[in-house]
């Protein structure tokens, strides 16, 4: 049952036209569109088709949601096999679906004022960088336009959520998924370890064995992903997810403590370094955010846990760690030689020279610079660089874009968004009078800070696989908290 048909109504015929367009700009802008055709052509009609008969009167409301799981979990596999990506088509499909959840979201905002302080920076971060673009002499239309484009999927992403999973059996699918996927991660895992030569020649097409530096496993996890930090990603959000809900709700704690410590062993399978430290710190900054919860034992737990994890992290990571830093220029009078460090170094330089705007939209660090404006690159040199001409690296994190593009000012505004935009679902968290309600607010809310940790060397906001589940459980959060309001007033 949905919660408001009128809107849904309205969006009805755009949805059709959205879904249409998504797949033709999706193909058209594909390099490999005459092979994507031919391998997922048919899966797309009938994605299409389904779709349309679900919006003339269908019962079942669950397809978007079938869609979604399918986009995120299901593409990285078909690289594996392939080699081919469409992860495009999941991105243009969630900038037309966004539009799609934009009455719910508006509505949304007008009840939350955290939330609309959180779209109010945003807001203003996006006219900074719109008159950067204007004022720093380097507009370029298509650059400027595909960077504003992107810059909305984070909210796009929440309002999609909110069109896509409201209604009640949307938490049933979720939970099935979250209960049984460990399976199939731990299947991978092992397949991977044990017979490395018959796994990377099935599912090699993209990825290949990635060596643990520290000697510790057999080579960094992939699993059922194209790399290790995507298995990492997916593992530390069901962590995060599985321990919000066995904090928030003590008649399933036991089953998902377990399902946490279980998924946590597959993120330090992945040996991802950032994405442990920040989960670890995650599902220790709930047991002392959540509601309710006074000093306990668990939180004496938590504690001896820290005394004990860190110094293991700091022992088994630590050596790998120092190497690295050498590579950022720390502690050495060295060249920077990260490819992330030198766009750190680029943006922070941008920033200076056209302080105090930024170089605006479409200028470094972001989608738009990368497919249709180089020129600024070239100007900070980075035509020298080895990694440059394969383009690698350069949309593999995030805080530059916002550096160089936005200026300092639009950097701390757009910090200061997602900040904002956590504390937005903690203090939902802590207000919500469900226990399943506050756990996916508490969970969303760590979320985006885990996010924020995560994108000082990760696409976070910008790769729609990253910021998926936070979005998603700040829809469900909304819906279980109104539908648990809405069976008190009857």
């Amino acid at each position: 049952m949905m919660f408001f048909n009128d809107d849904f109504k309205i969006t009805r015929p755009l949805t059709v036209l959205a879904l249409l367009g998504s797949v033709v700009v999706a193909l058209a802008s594909s390099v490999q569109a005459l092979s994507a055709l031919m391998l997922f052509g048919p899966f797309l009609a009938l994605v299409l088709m389904f779709t349309i008969w679900y919006l003339h009167g269908a019962k079942s409301g669950n397809l978007f949601i079938y869609i979604s799981l399918v986009c995120i979990l299901g593409l990285p596999f078909a690289l594996k096999l392939t080699g081919i990506r469409l992860f495009g088509l999941w991105q243009i499909a969630l900038v037309f679906g966004g539009l799609l959840g934009v009455p719910l979201f508006i509505r949304h905002v007008k009840d939350q004022p955290w939330l609309l302080a959180s779209c109010i920076l945003f807001g203003i971060y996006t006219c900074w960088a719109m008159l950067s673009s204007m004022l720093s002499g380097r507009f370029n239309f298509w650059a400027f336009s595909f960077q504003f484009i992107s810059n909305l999927k984070p909210l796009l992403l929440i309002s999609f959520s909110l069109f896509a999973w409201d209604r009640l059996s949307a938490q049933k699918i979720l939970w099935s998924l979250v209960d049984n996927f460990i399976w199939i991660l731990l299947a991978f895992i092992a397949f991977e370890w044990i017979f490395p030569g018959a796994y990377f020649s099935v599912f090699g097409a993209y990825s290949g064995l990635s060596n643990d530096s520290n000697g510790i496993f057999p080579s960094r996890a992939v699993g059922p992903f194209e790399h290790p930090s995507f298995l990492a990603s997916v593992s530390s959000c069901f962590a995060m997810l599985t321990a919000a809900r066995a904090i928030c709700q003590p008649e399933n704690r036991l089953k998902y403590s377990i399902l946490a410590v279980v998924y946590t062993v597959c993120l330090l399978c992945s040996v991802q370094r950032q994405e442990l430290v920040g989960a670890f710190a995650a599902i220790f900054a709930m047991l002392f955010l959540a509601k309710n919860i006074k000093w306990s034992a668990w939180h004496m737990f938590a504690v001896i846990c820290s005394f004990i994890i860190v110094p293991c992290l700091v022992m088994l990571f630590g050596g790998d760690v120092y190497r690295e830093a050498g590579t950022w220029g720390v502690g050495t009078i060295s060249e920077i030689s990260h490819p992330r460090a030198q766009q750190y170094s680029a943006a922070f330089s941008i920033a200076n020279t056209y302080f105090p705007f930024g170089s605006g939209l479409g200028t470094f660090g972001g989608a738009g610079a990368v497919r249709f404006d180089l020129g600024l690159y070239y100007e900070m040199g980075f035509g020298n660089y080895w990694w440059f001409g394969k383009q690698d690296f350069l949309l593999d994190t995030y805080w530059p874009n916002s550096i160089a593009e936005g200026g300092w000012i639009g950097f701390t505004l757009l910090l200061l968004h997602y900040v904002v935009l956590g504390l937005y679902a903690i203090k939902n968290s802590r207000a919500a009078s469900n226990s399943l309600s506050a756990s996916y607010w508490l969970f969303a809310g760590l979320g985006v800070w885990f996010l924020i940790a995560n994108a000082f060397s990760s696409p976070a906001f910008q790769d729609p696989r990253l910021y998926f589940w936070v979005a998603m459980a700040m829809a469900l959060a909304h819906f279980t908290g109104q539908r648990t309001s809405h069976e008190q007033k009857t």
